[in-house]
């Protein structure tokens, strides 16, 4: 599980539900405002493109007549469970640093 760095207290499921800003996330212990891993900003911004991507995979099949409502729903049942499995690995190895201000510039 991630740590804080300044109080050394670990941010558990609970507190990866209020992750949002990978650029600035107030500790919900100390509440100094952390900044997560590179890799952390890298999903992040990927969670867009690939949610667009999934929706217009789902809306170009039914469009197109391959798919009924049915079939798109058992797609979002077989890949929601694996988005939240992702979503779960990747809180848990993420690390956080303080993050530096910009006071006095």
């Amino acid at each position: 599980m991630p740590t804080c760095p300044n109080c050394g207290r670990e941010l558990g499921w609970r507190q990866s539900f209020s992750f949002w800003n990978p650029w600035n996330f107030p500790c919900p212990h100390c509440e100094v405002t952390l900044e997560a891993s590179r890799i952390q900003k890298y999903i992040a911004i990927a969670v867009v493109p690939v949610g667009m991507l999934l929706a217009g995979v789902t809306t170009y099949f039914q469009k197109s007549g391959v798919w009924q409502t049915a079939e798109s729903l058992i797609f979002f049942a077989l890949v929601a469970p694996l988005l939240v499995a992702g979503a779960l690995v990747s809180w848990r190895y993420t690390q956080f640093t303080v993050k530096k201000t910009n006071e006095g510039l």
